[in-house]
Parts: structure tokens; sequence; C-alpha cells
């Protein structure tokens, strides 16, 4: 934001010396098409110039920014999912240590399939499961446990 407005600072510097300098030397802009001539005062056509440009851009940065929306929205929505993952784990981490092992174990299943260590959660939930007495629930966390340790050793 401090680099635009430095810019921003910068351009209303040169563009104020450019309009001094041609109100001291004021000229006259030609154009002719067919048999019409339009003349503008120098200065004018530097204004309308500068304006016509400056529009240009801000209505290309929109553009930009409404084609990058869904991207970046999706990127942001992926991160929240990661993060909460993250939490996720790292409480139900905490809820087993604590002893309560239901608990424990529904948040570690909750967001693995967002989670960056799937290995750990499944481990940690088949513990989970053992220590309540859910022998099959048990096997089959370390059933998943193993097969995202293979994906990750390929």
């Amino acid at each position: 934001m401090l680099r635009f407005l430095l810019l921003f600072l910068l351009f209303l510097i040169i563009f104020t010396g450019i309009i001094f300098y041609l109100m001291q030397a004021p000229g006259v802009a030609s154009f002719m098409y067919g048999d019409t001539l339009i003349e503008l005062p120098l200065v004018k056509f530097v204004i309308g110039v500068f304006i016509v440009f400056a529009i240009m851009y801000l209505v290309i940065r929109i553009i930009g920014a409404l084609y990058s929306a869904p991207k970046r929205f999706q990127k942001s929505s992926k991160q929240r999912k990661k993060q909460k993952a993250f939490s996720n784990t790292k409480t139900g981490l905490i809820r087993f240590l604590q002893g309560d092992w239901k608990h424990s174990e529904n948040l570690l299943l909750s967001t693995v399939e967002n989670s960056d260590n799937n290995f750990i959660n499944y481990t940690w939930a088949a513990k989970a499961a053992h220590r309540m007495g859910n022998y099959d629930e048990r096997d089959k966390h370390f059933e998943s446990a193993e097969k995202y340790a293979e994906e990750s050793n390929s």
C-alpha cells in the first residue's frame, strides 16, 4: 500500500510539472479526420490523455481482480481448511493426553481429508479407539494409516 501511495505521489508530481510547463508555453493539439478539424488547448489534451489512461488502468485492474477472485477464494478456503485440520489434530492429541478418548478420536477424524498429517491422525485415532475398547474401529484406523504411510513413501 505504501508503494502504491509513493508511486501515486510521484505521478502527481510529474503530472503537475508537465501541466505547469505546458501552461507557460500554451500550444494547440489539432486532430483532423476527413473534413472535421478538432483543436484543443494542449493542457486540456494532456489532462484528457492522463485521465483516459488512468481510467483504462483502473478498468484493467478491476477486470483482473474479478478474473482472479475465484482462484483467490479457493486458495483461502483451502488454507482455512488446512488450519482447521491442524487445529483439530492438535486439540485431538491434547484430548487424548487428557483421557478424553472419544472426543480425541472424533477430532482426529473430523478433518482428516484436509490434513497434511493423515498418518498421525489415523494412528492416534486408532490408539483412542483401542483405549475405548473399539477394536474393530482401531483396526480400520490402522489400515487407513498404513494406506497413507504407503502413499507418503511412494
